[in-house]
Order: C-alpha cells, then structure tokens, then sequence
C-alpha cells in the first residue's frame, strides 16, 4: 500500500529546496565580491581563501546556533525572534550612521 504525499508535504519541500537555494545564492555573492574586497583591503589572491574560509564558517555557526535556539523555542519562537533581529539590526545601523548616540 503506497500513500500519496500531502499539500503539507510538498509544500514543505518546496520551502526547503528555497532555502537550500538561498543558501548557495548567498555563497556565490561572496565570490562575487572577491574582486572588490582584494582592492579595497589590498589583499593578495591567497589571503582571499581566508575571508571565504571565515564567512562560510561564520555563517554555519550561526545554522547551528539558529537550529539549537529552535529545538529550545520551537520553530515559531525562533522564527519571530531571528525576523525581529534581522529587521531591527540594519534600522539600528541606520540610527548610529545619522549620529543617534
């Protein structure tokens, strides 16, 4: 007996094939932006291995650091709390680059 997969299902897939896709989409911006890093830091082409090295490592650990907060709060609260962080950081830079504090 084979069962057929729910709307729940694929709609689920279809949400994790975007976030896997966003994550490479992620990656490859950093080699596009190799180029400019190298002139503006004055970097050598073998010192560039190091800031991909170090953003790739960055970036799993914040994975790693989202998927324990989620085991802890649940998928919800991690959720709300990761939107809410991501949306007020860039209105905080903003604020500081005007001369708020």
């Amino acid at each position: 007996m084979t069962t057929q997969p729910t709307r729940r299902a694929w709609a689920v897939l279809f949400v994790l094939c975007g976030a896997i896709f966003l994550e490479g989409i992620d990656v490859s911006m950093l080699g596009v932006a190799l180029p400019s890093i190298r002139a503006d830091l004055g970097m050598s082409t073998g010192a560039l291995s190091w800031v991909v090295s170090a953003y790739v490592l960055g970036y799993g650990g914040f994975m790693l650091l989202g998927g324990r907060a989620a085991d802890l709060w649940g998928a919800g609260g991690s959720s709300s709390s990761a939107s809410a962080c991501s949306s007020s950081s860039p209105a905080w830079a903003g604020w500081r680059r005007k001369g708020g504090c």
